[in-house]
Formats: C-alpha cells, structure tokens, sequence
C-alpha cells in the first residue's frame, strides 16, 4: 500500500492521483531525485514510499508566477527564508532524505563532476519556460542510469510540453494526467 496522507496534508499544486504515481515510482526505485520542491508535498510522497533515499533540489527562493504568495508569506511570517523552513516542517522526521540547496543546473554539475552521481527515477518541477525546462531536462537526462525513469510535472503548460517534445521526439511520451514520463530502458531499446 503507497502512503500519501501525510504528503496529501502539504498545501501544493499536485492533486492526489498524481502523488499515488509518484508514491509508486519511488517504490519501484533507490535513488531519486527531485527537482523543484516547493513546499515538500511531493518530496513528502516520494520519502515515504522510497526504499532509498530521495535527493531534493531546489533554491527554495520561489519561482516566477509566485511572487505575490512569496512576498505575502514573508510578511506574515516574518521569515525571509520561510519556504525553506516550511519544507523542512513539512519533511520533519523524514530519515531518507538528502537537501541540496543548489539551482537544478548547478546540482547537475555538482552531481556529475563531484559526487559522481546517478538516479533511477528523476522528476523535474522546476522552472516552467521553454528554456528551463530543455535543460533540465539535458541536464539531469545525463544522470539518468540505464532502465531508470525521467518524469515531470505540468505537461499541461504549452512550453513544458513542447520542451519534452522537442527533447524527446522520436520517443512516446508516457503519463498520467499532467506528469510526462520517459522511460530510459525503452529510449536505449528503439
């Protein structure tokens, strides 16, 4: 059985089906990695069903589109960093998780030059433009290992989808709802 009620309880833009498919991902696998977190309501799903550990990628400085919510949570809580903490309060217990307070293209380094890192299940959720979606994208897809699964979030946004298409186009894109889903086994196959 795949446990989303706690990350169900995080406020977030994901709805529940879309928690269930992460929470089944992250069961299936030993090293993911998030990029973009928000707030920890999928990063919640994705712990809590992880037999291993769970990288979160994120800045947690808020992203375009969200500055009114930023600006007004900063002035009620009086906490320049309060998305940050709120992640952390949000994933408070959570024994197999691993911060990286970097950019998604700087932790792509990071993990490529100095940690020499790979993922078998990588989900995007970062910047939602046209450019910062193809390299993520081209970034993490580096560090994706053999048989391992790439996925992302709002394939609903014109410019999220023609950057998965543009990157993946003699490949069929796989998903539920609104999260996109390349499965590397079948890219090195066809």
């Amino acid at each position: 059985m795949r446990k989303i009620i706690s990350a169900d309880r995080i406020p977030g833009m994901m709805p529940a089906p879309q928690l269930d498919y992460l929470a089944e991902q992250a069961s299936l696998h030993q090293r993911v990695v998030e990029i973009g977190c928000w707030r920890g309501r999928s990063t919640r799903a994705l712990c809590d069903n992880c037999p291993g550990t769970v990288t979160a990628v994120d800045t947690w400085l808020g992203s375009p589109g969200l500055e009114d919510e930023i600006l007004f949570m900063e002035e009620i809580s009086q906490d320049p960093d309060w998305l940050y903490h709120e992640f952390q309060h949000n994933l408070a217990g959570v024994t197999n998780l691993e911060i990286v307070r970097k950019s998604s293209l700087v932790a792509a380094n990071f993990f490529a030059m100095e940690k020499k890192r790979t993922f078998d299940f990588i989900f995007i959720d970062g910047l939602h433009d046209y450019e910062n979606v193809k390299r993520d994208i081209s970034a993490w897809l580096a560090l994706l290992e053999t048989g391992g699964v790439m996925a992302g979030h709002d394939f609903g946004f014109p410019e999220v989808k023609k950057a998965v298409l543009d990157v993946f186009p003699e490949f069929p894109v796989d998903g539920i709802a609104d999260i996109w889903v390349i499965d590397k086994q079948a890219r090195s196959t066809k």
